[in-house]
């Protein structure tokens, strides 16, 4: 009697998993100390058939590692700073300065205190950009960037009163974009895949 033959199982090929990926976010925090620029840009934006009055002003401020790692993604901290077990995070490089980064924050809702009293300004559907970021021993890392706002008349007075001074600042919410301008080849740029940043050509002026 002829015995049937056995069935060959062959295993399943199944897709590889995927590798998580680094994903990036808009910064958002509350009461968070900054400081003005020293003026104000007042310009218009056309919204369609209408001119909208905007105005930009710079504004410099503090972000602590999880606050980077979801601006630029998981990671990024590290990639920025070198630390031993018995020492704060230092810079990677020290010499770089500033750090370009490429990316616009839109549809953000910004909130400012200002002055003594703390009177309060609020700001919808704002932009984020022309983000610079300078690492510092510590860890912490300070963000100067552009506020994109669309104010009324009275929030620009009240803004001049009080420009290059603290204030405290709230952002809220945001969708991630890309700057429009070519980065200054210059300035170091950040890239976001693993690596630490290149630092500037040899003989360029970093401010």
């Amino acid at each position: 009697m002829t015995k049937p033959k056995a069935k060959t199982v062959k295993p399943h090929k199944g897709k590889a998993p995927e590798k998580p990926r680094s994903r990036s976010g808009p910064i958002t925090f509350t009461k968070r100390a900054a400081k003005l620029s020293t003026h104000i840009n007042v310009r218009t934006e056309t919204h369609g058939d209408n001119e909208v009055q905007a105005i930009d002003v710079g504004v410099t401020v503090g972000l602590y590692a999880r606050e980077l790692d979801k601006l630029l993604g998981a990671g990024a901290h590290d990639r920025l700073y070198t630390r031993t077990p018995t020492t704060d995070p230092v810079p990677f490089f020290k010499e770089t300065g500033p750090i370009a980064i490429g990316i616009k924050v839109e549809n953000v809702a910004v909130t400012m205190r200002l002055g003594l009293a703390r009177d309060e300004l609020k700001f919808g559907k704002s932009k984020l950009a022309k983000i610079q970021l300078t690492p510092e021993d510590g860890g912490m890392t300070r963000c100067k960037l552009q506020l994109q706002l669309y104010p009324e008349d009275e929030q620009i007075s009240d803004l001049s009163r009080h420009l290059n001074t603290e204030i405290e600042l709230d952002l809220q919410g945001g969708r991630m974009g890309k700057e429009e301008k070519a980065p200054d080849p210059n300035q170091p740029t950040l890239p976001l895949d693993g690596e630490a940043p290149e630092p500037p050509p040899e003989g360029a002026t970093v401010q």
